[in-house]
């Protein structure tokens, strides 16, 4: 059963609601007193920053993720239409999951979210008449990296990191400028360039190599998934569930295509385990599991701090097996050509790890 309220010709709000084994007049009485307790919610809703106040929809962070979580709500559609603005919110549940569709317009911007869970979320925003605005896009896919879009469409400037936390340390400028106001959208009291600066403080000071040994092992583990004896299986699964919770970004810039059935099984299994033991992301977690990152310490390589630059340093030796030909204590503009030397061993280490 469908109940629509209309609150004017332009705004609507539709909640399905299926009533099992009642009669008629209780569920008359289940849907007006539904009506009744939602009313004062259902007039605000036609914006998506009233639905998030009201926690219709909550997003929270973990390990560099964007996860839209259930909603204790649905499946909802609402929206309004008037000659200064439009919106449209749609909560449903897709696969035990939860999707959010909204889209909304007025004079000045156009602005789009597509989310569900952990699988997917997509943010757009594109100005109308602001010449110094642009379009600004963020997507994360279920598999492979985050991605920030700059510009228009056909010339948009493209920043992919790992996660989250990979676009604002690789770019600071860009991501604080840009991606931060975009994704407080979806939870304003988050404070993303403050906890990215956090994030490098805790690095910087706490550096610690002892991940670096997971990271070595996480590919042959999964490899190890598909063995063909059980007990060997079983060994591998239980390591990479012991992982360290970086691991969780690794996993998801595989390539599950090239897994065979139990393996993507497994695989599936581990990353709910993994992710089950973190509530949201803090600085000092998400210190920990970059601090193996040969990527992450390149780019804080570049930072004006000296003291950055050498804890930089003292990693990427670490990570590296061998000295760098990067003077920490040198200014960093001063050392193209040995930087492009250097980015060419962090990126061969990289994708060493992945196969």
């Amino acid at each position: 059963m469908h109940v629509e309220l209309a609150t004017s010709s332009v705004t609507f709000f539709r909640v399905s609601i299926m009533p099992r084994r009642v009669s008629l007049v209780a569920s008359i009485l289940v849907l007006l007193g539904a009506a009744a307790v939602r009313a004062q919610d259902r007039a605000a809703m036609p914006t998506l920053n009233s639905a998030i106040r009201g926690q219709w929809v909550q997003f929270n962070i973990i390990v560099g993720r964007i996860i839209l979580q259930n909603s204790p709500v649905g499946p909802i559609e609402t929206g309004s239409n008037t000659a200064s603005r439009k919106d449209h919110l749609s909560i449903q549940a897709e696969n035990g999951e939860t999707t959010l569709v909204y889209e909304g317009a007025n004079a000045k911007e156009q602005f789009n979210i597509d989310a569900c869970g952990n699988s997917r979320l997509t943010l757009r925003r594109v100005p109308k008449v602001d010449p110094q605005a642009i379009a600004v896009e963020f997507r994360q896919e279920p598999r492979g990296k985050s991605v920030l879009l700059l510009g228009p469409e056909g010339k948009q400037q493209v920043l992919a990191g790992d996660s989250l936390w990979h676009l604002f340390i690789l770019y600071p400028e860009q991501s604080r400028k840009h991606l931060a106001p975009l994704l407080q959208t979806l939870q304003p009291n988050w404070r993303l360039a403050e906890t990215a600066d956090a994030i490098e403080r805790a690095l910087g000071h706490n550096a610690d190599v002892a991940v670096i040994y997971d990271r070595t092992n996480w590919g042959r583990w999964v490899t190890q998934l598909g063995d063909e004896k059980f007990a060997r299986r079983e060994a591998a699964d239980r390591e990479l569930r012991a992982a360290n919770p970086a691991l969780l970004v690794f996993l998801q810039q595989l390539d599950f295509n090239r897994l065979d059935a139990e393996q993507q099984f497994r695989m599936r299994k581990i990353i709910d385990v993994v992710s089950a033991r973190i509530s949201s992301d803090s600085p000092e977690q998400v210190a920990s599991w970059l601090s193996g990152d040969a990527v992450i310490w390149l780019a804080l390589l570049t930072r004006p701090e000296v003291s950055t630059r050498l804890a930089a340093a003292k990693q990427l030796a670490a990570l590296l097996e061998s000295p760098i030909p990067v003077d920490p204590r040198a200014d960093p503009a001063s050392q193209a050509a040995q930087f492009d030397k250097l980015r060419e061993r962090v990126e061969a280490l990289s994708a060493s790890e992945k196969d």
